[in-house]
This record gives C-alpha cells, sequence and structure tokens, in this order.
C-alpha cells in the first residue's frame, strides 16, 4: 500500500523515507498510529454500548435504522482501513530496523577484522622495531593517510574536538566517528 500525503496527514505524523529517519522519529510515528486506532475502536465500542442501552434502534423508523447501519458499516471500513494502514507502516518498520541491524552487524565484522590486523601488525612491527632499534607508527595512523575521512577525522580530533562536533563538521554518524576514533588510540 502506497503512503499517500493525505494518510499522513491524517494520522498527524511525518513518515520518514525508505533509506532515512531516526528510530525515534519512527518510534513517534508508530505510537501515534496506535493511539489513533485505540481512539476508533474506543468509540466505536463505545457507540455500540450506548445503542444497546437506549433502546433507540428497536422504535426507529426504517430509514433511520438503514441510515444508522450505513453509519456502522462506514466505521467497520474506516477502522479496517486503518488496520490495513497500521499493518503496513508496521511492516515498514520492521524491515527499516532489520536494514538497520544488518549494516550494524557488517560494521561489527569489519570492525573486528580490523581490529585482528592490526594486533597481527603491531606484534610483528614491535619484534621487528625493537630489532632495528627503531619505532613503528600504528598501523592505523597509516590507513589515515590514506584515507581523506579519516584523516580529517584525525585532524579535528587532534585540534580538540569531540567527537559530536566532528560528527556535525563531516556530516558522518557519531558512533562511526567514536569508532574511528577508538581504533586509532587502540
Amino acid at each position: 500500500m502506497a503512503w499517500t500525503p493525505e494518510i499522513v496527514v491524517w494520522f498527524g505524523a511525518a513518515i520518514p523515507a525508505e533509506g532515512g529517519g531516526s528510530s525515534f522519529a519512527n518510534t513517534l510515528a508508530a505510537a501515534l498510529i496506535a493511539v489513533a486506532v485505540f481512539l476508533i475502536v474506543s468509540s466505536l465500542l463505545r457507540r455500540r454500548i450506548n445503542a444497546g442501552r437506549s433502546g433507540a434502534n428497536e422504535t426507529a423508523a426504517p430509514s433511520e435504522r438503514i441510515e444508522e447501519l450505513r453509519e456502522a458499516a462506514a466505521a467497520r471500513d474506516t477502522l479496517g482501513t486503518v488496520m490495513a494502514q497500521s499493518e503496513e507502516l508496521a511492516r515498514r518498520l520492521a524491515s527499516m530496523l532489520d536494514a538497520k541491524a544488518m549494516v550494524l552487524e557488517r560494521q561489527i565484522l569489519d570492525a573486528d577484522e580490523r581490529i585482528a590486523r592490526l594486533e597481527e601488525l603491531e606484534q610483528r612491527g614491535v619484534g621487528s622495531a625493537a630489532a632495528r632499534g627503531t619505532e613503528t607508527r600504528p598501523a592505523l595512523a597509516l590507513e589515515g593517510e590514506r584515507d581523506p575521512l579519516k584523516k580529517r577525522i584525525y585532524e579535528l580530533a587532534d585540534r580538540g574536538m569531540s567527537a559530536t562536533d566532528i560528527a556535525r563538521e563531516t556530516e558522518q554518524p557519531t558512533g562511526q566517528v567514536e569508532l574511528i576514533l577508538a581504533l586509532r588510540s587502540a
């Protein structure tokens, strides 16, 4: 089901684009939809209970009874539409979370591989440096010289900027900046 602007406005929340948006915005949108569904369902149940108590349906004219039945059918259709839209939103949110989890897992594996490579280089470098009597440069510093983003992050960190400020300056996620800086100091 496609999310039209009318649906977004009806829910009173902005639905983020496929690849973007924060988890807070996604959670907020889901919560607003859940509240809307709850209010509609409770309103319909309250109407049904009040209609049963008043007894007006039994003495109403046939044209009034037909109109009441049409209104009830329209309310059921609206509820069904809202439920279908809620299910679609839940599926979209779940797929977005799954995609982000996969990216995070890939980044963790990449970090583990780099740590292993760094440890291996450090072991080889310490032995050969001791034999030569020279000091070795950290492998990540060499890698930072080849990668312009890491070089920029290292320069900003050397100036005393915080990871949050560096992330804002380089337009990168804060977690990525923190990881790069942590691997540098490791």
